[in-house]
Order: structure tokens, then sequence, then C-alpha cells
């Protein structure tokens, strides 16, 4: 659980080191039509898919440090499915983005937020990557006993190579 926040602080640092080293304005990273496309969609795409319940477990798998292998392998279907489902969020995001710029060529006042709205999009969904699916994945692989390759390397080929 330790390495856990540990890797979530490192993470918004990073975040923040770039933001303030570039010295971009931080509320050009706060956008409700990309947060929705990133985040919230398939967050309530794969709780519907799950149930709520199974959702809950899922994300509680960190609370325990014994969790049954039913349980685990449940865990780890929910997050591959949502890995899945937020990398798609992110293809439809870039190709909105697309097709609002290509709708609106002529109007050069709306390119910006066209390619704001692909861009800020496949960022959060990176964040969302790094934040919360990469480390339950890590964690569940741990514990299932995948780490034969390492943990990384386990929980990404698990994710995207499958």
């Amino acid at each position: 659980m330790k390495r856990y926040w540990f890797s979530i602080l490192i993470l918004a640092a990073g975040l923040i080191l770039l933001i303030l080293l570039n010295d971009i304005p931080l509320m050009l990273f706060l956008d409700l039509p990309g947060f929705i496309i990133a985040i919230a969609t398939p967050f309530l795409f794969v709780t519907i898919l799950f149930g709520f319940k199974n959702t809950h477990r899922a994300f509680s798998i960190f609370r325990k440090n014994e969790n049954g292998h039913d349980a685990l392998q449940a865990a780890h279907t929910f997050f591959k499915v949502y890995s899945k489902a937020t990398c798609i969020s992110a293809v439809i995001a870039v190709i909105s983005g697309g097709i609002g710029i290509m709708a609106n060529l002529d109007d050069k006042t709306s390119i910006g937020p066209c390619l704001a709205l692909a861009l800020i999009s496949m960022f959060y969904c990176g964040v969302v990557q790094l934040a919360i699916i990469m480390p339950h994945t890590v964690f569940i692989n741990k514990q299932l006993g995948n780490n034969k390759k390492g943990a990384f390397y386990s929980a990404y080929s698990a994710v995207y190579l499958e």
C-alpha cells in the first residue's frame, strides 16, 4: 500500500514539475468534456458491465494482504477491461477532436479547442493508466504469483499484450 501511494506521489510531483517548468497555467489541464470522455465514461462503462459490487471488490483489493484466488482473478479481469475501455475512449476522443478540426477548417478559432479536447483526453487516460490501473494490476499479479518475468512486465503484458 505504501508503494502505491509513493508511486502516486512521484507521478503527481512529476506532472506538477512538468507544468511548472514549462510555465503552463494549471487551468489549461482542467477540461470537462475531456474529463467525461476519458475518465467518467470508461469508469461508468466497466461499473455497469461488472456491477457496483464487483467494482468495489476490485478496488478494495489493496486493503487486504491476503485475497482469494477467485477475487484476484475477478479484479484482474476488471482492470484489464477498464484499461482497454480507457484506451478506446482515448482513441474516440482523438477521433472526435480530429473530426471537429476537419469539419471547421475554415474557422481558425475552433481548431484549438478541438485539438485540446483530443490531447487533454489522451492525457487524462494516461494518468488513469499510471495512477489507477497499472498499480492495481501489478499488485494483483504479485498476489497471483505471476511475477516470473517481473511484476511490471507481467502487468504490462496482462493489460496490453493479450
